[in-house]
């Protein structure tokens, strides 16, 4: 699985560099913040509880149909065995494309496929580890609904997935822990420019 998700993220790489330089130089950027719910999926399930999460991305509007994005994310769980302090997040980087469909109304129906570059950070009564950056695999889909000509309300529903690789403790084996979970997520996109 592991060297699918970088052969897949290495040829979406070449894809989205041959996209950007083809772009027009008016092409045409804008923000989504947004906020998440998260639940948890297969083995992360078994331990982590949904929380929050946090995200920002940067979209360049390559054609009327494609858009690319890149951003930042950061997810939070609690898990069974935590305190009120400790628990577990994601963080890192994303990047994609996101596919823009015809519009039902002034509404626009859209998905994103792309990878993550994330780390895995645990704190559970009083000890803390960090995974090594994995990549790993992004998927949504959702609407945006104009509020005016610059701001949408974009609600999505995104699967994530990938694996977290920890250092190897003297004696053991090197520790892998799956992390997938379904997100509900509520943004606001930002059109930069009119």
């Amino acid at each position: 699985m592991k060297l699918s998700i970088r052969s897949t993220a290495l040829a979406f790489a070449v894809a989205l560099s041959g996209t950007l330089a083809a772009a027009p130089a008016s092409a045409q950027i804008s923000l989504e913040g947004r906020g998440s719910l998260q639940y948890p999926t297969g083995d992360f399930g078994d331990g982590a509880k949904s929380e929050a999460g946090l995200g920002l991305d940067v979209f360049f509007n390559v054609s009327p149909a494609l858009s690319i994005y890149a951003g930042y994310t950061r997810d939070q769980f609690g898990c069974d065995q935590c305190g009120n302090d400790d628990g577990w997040s994601t963080n890192g980087l994303e990047a994609g494309a996101k596919l823009l469909f015809a519009r039902e109304g002034s509404i626009l129906p859209w998905a994103r496929v792309g990878g993550v570059w994330q780390r895995l950070e645990i704190d559970a009564d009083g000890s803390e580890a960090n995974s090594d950056r994995e990549l790993g695999l992004q998927v949504s889909g959702g609407l945006d609904i104009p509020l005016g000509e610059v701001l949408s309300f974009s609600p999505a529903i995104r699967y994530q997935t990938w694996t977290a690789d920890f250092e190897p403790v003297p004696g053991l084996i090197t520790a892998e822990q799956e992390v997938s979970f379904l997100a509900l997520d509520l943004g606001l996109h930002v059109h930069l420019g009119h």
